[in-house]
C-alpha cells in the first residue's frame, strides 16, 4: 500500500511538473508582447546594460533583462544603440564552441531555467563569462531573435567586445526587420564606453542617409551588416 501511495505521488508529482512547464513555457512564448522595453520617445536610445554610460546627448536607459531585449522592436527610436559585454557561452549544446552572445543585467543562478525553460531548452538564453570575469550572467544568442518583436527598420548599433562570431548575431538581427547592425571591430574597455557612444550619437545626429551612416561608422572603426 505504502508503495502504491508512493509511486501514486510521483506520478502526480510528474504531471505537476510537466504542467509547470508548459505553462512556463508558453509565457515565455508571449513575453515578448507583454513585456515593454520601457524606451521613451526619442530619435535614438541607448540601452546600458552595465551602468557605464555616463553624459552622452541621447536618452539612456539603465538595464537590459531578457524581457526588454525582447521587447525592443517595441520602442519608437529609429537608432537603438546597446552598451553590453560580449560574452563567451561557457557550455552548450546546439551552439559552436565560442559563439557570441549579449550579457544581459540578470546573473545566472539555478533558478534560470525555471524562468526561462523555453529560451534555455532552445539556447535563446545561455550562461556566459566576459573576459576576466569568474562571475556567470545570462546572455542571449541569435537563437532568441525569432521571438523578439520585430525591429521594424531600426538600425542597432552593439556597443561591445567582438567576441566569437558576432557577425552570425547581426545577421540574425536583421532576419528580424533591422536595416543596419553595426559592431566594433575593436575591443572597448569601461573607461571608453561614454566616448564611444557619444561619438555614435554624434555621427547619428548628423547622417543624411544609411549610406553615410555605414560610412562614418565604418570610419569609426565598426562593422556594418546591412539587410
Amino acid at each position: 500500500m505504502t508503495s502504491r501511495r508512493f509511486w501514486r505521488a510521483v506520478f502526480v508529482a510528474a504531471i505537476a511538473f510537466l504542467l509547470w512547464l508548459a505553462a512556463a513555457c508558453i509565457y515565455d512564448a508571449v513575453l515578448p508582447v507583454v513585456s515593454s522595453a520601457g524606451c521613451p520617445k526619442s530619435k535614438v536610445v541607448v540601452v546600458d546594460a552595465e551602468g557605464l554610460v555616463r553624459s552622452v546627448n541621447a536618452a539612456v536607459i539603465k538595464g537590459l533583462s531578457i524581457a526588454r531585449f525582447l521587447a525592443l522592436g517595441k520602442c519608437d527610436a529609429r537608432y537603438l544603440i546597446i552598451v553590453s559585454h560580449g560574452l563567451r557561452v561557457v557550455s552548450s549544446i546546439f551552439i559552436p564552441k565560442d559563439s557570441f552572445a549579449l550579457e544581459t543585467s540578470e546573473s545566472a543562478s539555478p533558478l534560470s531555467p525555471l524562468l526561462y525553460p523555453l529560451f534555455v531548452i532552445t539556447e535563446g538564453v545561455v550562461e556566459g563569462r566576459s573576459f576576466g570575469s569568474s562571475s556567470l550572467k545570462l546572455a542571449v544568442t541569435e537563437r532568441i531573435v525569432p521571438f523578439m518583436q520585430p525591429l521594424h527598420g531600426k538600425v542597432l548599433i552593439l556597443v561591445t567586445c567582438p567576441m566569437g562570431n558576432v557577425t552570425r548575431f547581426a545577421k540574425a538581427l536583421i532576419s528580424r526587420g533591422s536595416i543596419m547592425v553595426a559592431y566594433p571591430r575593436f575591443d572597448v574597455f569601461e573607461g571608453n564606453v561614454s566616448y564611444v557612444v557619444s561619438r555614435i550619437v554624434s555621427i547619428v545626429d548628423k547622417c543624411r542617409s544609411l549610406r553615410s551612416l555605414a560610412s562614418d561608422l565604418s570610419s569609426l572603426g565598426f562593422k556594418v551588416v546591412e539587410r
